[in-house]
């Protein structure tokens, strides 16, 4: 019965779209400067991003954000994690200094610790 028309009613269509619409909560906006400045872009999770690039970040109410960034000099990585609903408007306070590498989004407050 995949693919079969109900009427005009396709069962497989409708239920994608309702898996869809039930993950617009995990998102995370990216602005590229400090403070929510310049252009924002809407990334959809769960979803890993890299080589990334930004300013201000804000966490969705069903996503969390690891952020991982490089210091300087071999195996320097600092790794911050962000809950749901968290605004930074100064991602490089946040990260002391060092620079945005790459970001793993995560839908759902199950595997939020």
């Amino acid at each position: 019965m995949a693919g079969r028309m109900l009427g005009k009613f396709y069962p497989e269509r409708h239920m994608r779209r309702i898996e869809r619409l039930s993950k617009l909560n995990c998102w995370m906006d990216v602005f590229e400067g400090s403070y929510f400045e310049g252009r924002m872009r809407r990334l959809f999770g769960p979803i890993r991003i890299a080589p990334l690039s930004a300013g201000s970040v804000i966490v969705g109410p069903e996503a969390s954000a690891q952020l991982i960034a490089q210091r300087r000099g071999p195996g320097r990585q600092v790794i911050v994690r962000f809950p749901p609903k968290t605004l930074v408007p100064n991602l490089s306070l946040s990260l002391h200094g060092a620079s945005l590498q790459s970001a793993l989004l995560i839908c759902g407050s199950k595997r939020h610790r």
